[in-house]
């Protein structure tokens, strides 16, 4: 029914199939007695098997786009962050002070202080590494 269902509607391949299974005798008697029946059942569950196909697939996309969204933000977020080190970084260099720094790139001093705590402890394991 399956091959059927791929190159004509779904009604006239499950006819189609259930004529073949009468024509080869598998469940021949119980189709014969039971053709409009057996032929709604399998209807109905080949819909129900393509609309939980299409829920699948439809919940995987929107999954997918939740992830490429998430990772976009957390790129974003990492660039700035990596950007607000450097500055502070060109800004050490120079002799500036925390507080000046602060001012300068207008962040509050504790994430500054934080920050330039942080690269140290960096900088640091990086040296240990080595």
């Amino acid at each position: 029914m399956r091959e059927y269902a791929q190159v004509k509607p779904v009604e006239e391949a499950v006819e189609q199939a259930i004529s073949e299974c009468i024509q080869e005798g598998i469940l021949s008697e119980f189709l014969k007695q039971n053709r409009a029946e057996a032929k709604q059942v399998s209807i109905y569950e080949y819909d129900e098997e393509k609309h939980m196909r299409q829920e699948r697939e439809a919940s995987w996309e929107e999954g997918r786009e939740v992830g490429r969204e998430e990772g976009r933000e957390e790129g974003i977020k990492k660039g700035k962050q990596e950007l607000l080190e450097r500055l502070i970084q060109k800004k050490l260099v120079k002799g500036k002070s925390i507080s000046e720094i602060s001012e300068e790139l207008e962040e509050e001093e504790d994430v500054i202080a934080q920050m330039i705590r942080e690269m140290g402890e960096e900088r640091a394991a990086g040296k240990e590494e080595q």
